[in-house]
């Protein structure tokens, strides 16, 4: 049986509840018993989620779930994939004066699609080929965005970490002057070699950062010398 009525031993039928003058007929799915959420008439409950004016066993993208209640994220917020703990934030747009998040139409937003900003047009967050929201390697030119671990952005697309650099911490980072490397994918730079037989020692130098070979060192006595 349900719920107690004003009358002692009366009670609703389970899939109602008591309004205080009546019973009153829960929404399909609900009853005064179930543990989940409360869903739009008060005392009749869900299984587990009220969602969109219906019970569903699954919080769907566009809401996260926290403490047993799924939650519409926020505006400029979304969720991808369901039952999500969290909603993630949308990304924000450095490099164009101070920064500023981008944002979202309204809530229940399911990707990084859905944010935008606008400085000369109105631009949605679109990835490049191969890069993605959840990658951890170097940032491309659409705000959130990333690389795979590891690899470079060139400007246009994803690429391997190249010769002249070295993959740090999941970050594909130019070789610093007066180092090198020779092969992509490199895990380090080697340091241009040391003089030791002209006078006190001193390390032979490249002009610039982000060499490739041996041949990039060069060092100066009598002449410029590489090697």
């Amino acid at each position: 049986m349900g719920p107690s009525t004003n009358i002692p031993g009366c009670k609703c039928p389970i899939e109602q509840i008591w309004n205080g003058s009546s019973c009153v007929t829960c929404p399909a799915g609900t009853n005064a018993s179930n543990p989940g959420m409360t869903s739009n008439v008060q005392g009749c409950k869900c299984p587990l989620y009220w969602v969109n004016g219906t019970c569903t066993n699954v919080c769907p993208a566009g809401y996260s779930v926290s403490n047993g209640t799924c939650t519409i994220c926020r505006q400029n917020s979304y969720s991808e994939t369901p039952n999500s703990t969290s909603c993630t934030e949308c990304p924000w747009v450095t490099g164009e004066g101070d920064p500023f998040q981008t944002e979202t139409w309204g809530p229940g937003n399911t990707s990084i699609n859905n944010c935008y900003y606008y400085t000369d047009k109105l631009t949605y967050i679109t990835c490049p080929p191969g890069s993605s929201e959840k990658n951890t390697g170097a940032p491309t030119n659409m705000p959130g965005c990333k690389c795979p671990s590891g690899q470079l952005w060139s400007g246009s697309s994803c690429v391997p970490c190249p010769a002249g650099y070295f993959i740090s911490n999941d970050i594909c980072t130019k070789c610093r002057k007066n180092s090198y490397s020779g092969t992509i994918n490199s895990t380090s730079c080697t340091e241009c070699p040391w003089i030791t037989d002209e006078g006190d020692p001193f390390q032979s130098e490249t002009w610039e950062e982000g060499s490739t070979s041996i041949h990039d060192c060069y060092y100066y006595t009598d002449k410029l010398t590489y090697f």
